[in-house]
């Protein structure tokens, strides 16, 4: 979806998206974008990141923010063949709620329930995902994958998979 389509969407969803949550929805695969939206009619959530360019990925991963270089090992939120990114970074906003503690690490038990609210959001949709909170899909998933990617801590992140 456009830009356009996006915000007519969105006005129908319970938990709308600010204009640049929603413009870091565009160029995202159309499913991601589905998923996206599903997700704000169950919790308040602000877009972080959306598609990326290989400059984007390249710095992020200079200062140690990816373990993806965004040239040999491209992010999923870098555009595929078929132009579309993969993957969004969002910090859920429930209201009272902090998803960081007061001296800056990050509380797990609130990752975990968002990780786990992605997963339902996914089966419900009948779509396949993987989340930076544990990086898995199944826990099949990350007993296949390298340690350093299963351990890269990036709670907010969420993937499609197809």
């Amino acid at each position: 979806m456009n830009y356009e389509q996006l915000e007519e969407v969105n006005k129908k969803v319970r938990y709308p998206y600010s204009r640049a949550s929603l413009n870091k929805l565009v160029g995202i695969h159309p499913t991601m974008q589905s998923f996206a939206l599903e997700l704000a009619n169950n919790i308040d959530i602000k877009i972080i990141s959306g598609v990326r360019t290989d400059t984007e990925q390249i710095e992020l991963f200079e200062a140690g923010q990816s373990s993806k270089n965004g040239t040999t090992n491209k992010s999923e939120h870098q555009p595929k063949d078929d132009g579309f990114g993969y993957a969004l970074d969002m910090l859920p906003l429930p209201r009272g709620v902090n998803m960081y503690l007061d001296d800056g690490s990050e509380d797990n038990i609130r990752w975990g329930q968002f990780d786990g609210l992605c997963h339902g959001i996914a089966y419900k949709l009948g779509i396949k995902i993987r989340t930076g909170f544990k990086w898995r899909s199944n826990i099949m998933d990350s007993l296949a994958r390298n340690e350093r990617d299963n351990t890269f801590p990036d709670g907010n992140h969420v993937e499609l998979i197809l």
